[in-house]
């Protein structure tokens, strides 16, 4: 029987190798069988990072730093999306059918 440390190796791998899907899955049991392995929600924070889950990611993040509030990559990931997401919510699309500045052309 494979260690934790064995399957978080191998899902780093995984990871490394593009294969985020099995990597995922494997994070997922570690921590359905061990939720306080910090190490398993800081990969998988990262892998829905790139998948674009912001929201997930930042709670696997945080989930990472309950368990260890010292964790400086968690710190720092965790800043980058919460960055991400306050960035996305700044955003102004001009509309020329409801911005006034453009209706009269139409």
């Amino acid at each position: 029987m494979e260690t934790a440390d064995n399957t978080i190796t191998k899902s780093k791998q995984l990871i490394d190798d593009g294969e985020v899907e099995k990597a995922e899955e494997i994070l997922n049991s570690i921590l359905e069988d061990n939720p306080s392995c910090e190490e398993g929600y800081l990969l998988r924070g990262q892998i829905k990072q790139k998948k674009e889950n912001l929201g997930g990611a930042l709670n696997d993040y945080n989930m990472c730093l309950n368990l260890n509030a010292e964790n400086r990559k968690a710190q720092t990931l965790k800043q980058i999306v919460a960055d991400i997401l306050n960035l996305s919510n700044n955003f102004h699309f001009e509309d020329p059918y409801t911005d006034n500045e453009h209706h009269d052309e139409l």
